[in-house]
């Protein structure tokens, strides 16, 4: 049940709740699935228990890292995780990695969802300035679905990953915190809002 979760964002669909230990089962599972796994760094590995449980406890004790689990509100199943990586708290930046390991929600507008939340909680809950993203120029799907919310096209690696013996660039898509206001609703803000006026 998602009431057994610790959520600290939640969505209509989906909420973010604390990364657990008993999560990694699952994380081993999609990180060696190669329908998820191709476009990420970690394909190129074949992940045992104790290399899921050595990035779960670097990631838990890394202050510039913040890593939740995508949680379906309705049933509390575990749908993926994102994260917050390279916390510049100085200059506030940070980028931003996301998956949807469950085949049933892919293409549900999940994985959407929690990039919303994520960005709410980057920009309202640390004051980050600055979001980015690396995706590769095959994965359309993904970039298409990055424009839609609002992310723009800052810089490329050129000709950086290679699929099929063929090259291909790395994009690297940010958004601001004034964008994020002018696309989407704050839940945060909601929260502050009905705790203001009551």
């Amino acid at each position: 049940m998602v009431e057994s979760r610790a959520l600290k964002m939640r969505g209509k669909k989906i909420g973010l709740a604390v990364l657990e230990k008993d999560d990694l089962p699952l994380f081993k599972k999609w990180l060696n699935d190669p329908r998820l796994s191709i476009f990420m760094r970690e394909f190129d590995d074949m992940l045992a228990d104790e290399n899921v449980l050595e990035w779960y406890d670097q990631s838990v004790h890394d202050p510039n890292q913040v890593d939740f689990s995508i949680v379906n509100m309705k049933t509390g199943q575990l749908a993926g995780a994102c994260t917050l990586t390279n916390i510049d708290g100085r200059n506030a930046i940070a980028e931003a990695r996301l998956f949807i390991g469950e085949t049933q929600f892919w293409n549900k507008g999940y994985g959407s969802e929690a990039l919303i939340l994520l960005l709410d909680y980057a920009f309202n809950v640390l004051n980050l300035h600055n979001v980015r993203l690396k995706v590769n120029s095959i994965n359309k799907k993904a970039i298409h679905v990055y424009e839609k919310l609002g992310f723009k096209l800052v810089g490329k690696l050129r000709e950086s990953r290679t699929y099929l013996r063929k090259r291909y660039n790395l994009y690297i898509m940010d958004m601001l915190a004034r964008e994020f206001d002018e696309r989407h609703e704050s839940w945060i803000a909601e929260i502050i809002g009905k705790t203001s006026s009551s």
